[in-house]
């Protein structure tokens, strides 16, 4: 199976489920009344919003805050538009807490809580947002 038939596949799959979309501008709604200038810029498509899909929306968050602070329209012009689709009712994927075949009825599991890192725990957090938050 090549990677288009994968794509299409998850997509297909997406579309027929309750779907949640992100978006990183403060309000998604106003999709339409975006600037011409936004037409230039280039767009991402995240599928499943889960650590990678968060992790690349708050590091686009983090740079685009340091372009603001700078001033640098041109740079900030050149940012992606980002909206990310997921499945779940909310985001987050492996990381939520949900019940699976290996715990009982009334039991959450979450990835994150039981994350064993094999080094400095500030090597793996956000460098605004700690482990101790």
């Amino acid at each position: 199976m090549n990677i288009f038939a994968i794509l299409l596949a998850t997509i297909l799959f997406a579309a027929s489920t309750t779907i949640l979309a992100y978006n990183s501008e403060q309000d998604a709604t106003n999709f339409a009344s975006r600037k011409k200038s936004d037409a230039l810029s280039p767009r991402v498509l995240i599928i499943g919003f889960g650590p990678s899909g968060m992790s690349f929306c708050h590091a686009i968050e983090v740079r685009r805050r340091e372009l603001e602070k700078k001033g640098d329209l041109k740079a900030l012009a050149r940012l992606p538009l980002v909206s990310a689709f997921e499945r779940d009712s909310t985001h987050g994927g492996v990381w939520k807490q949900r019940h699976n075949a290996y715990t009982t009825v009334g039991d959450d599991t979450s990835m994150y809580e039981g994350t064993w890192v094999n080094g400095a725990k500030e090597l793996a957090e956000y460098f605004d947002y700690t482990f101790d938050e």
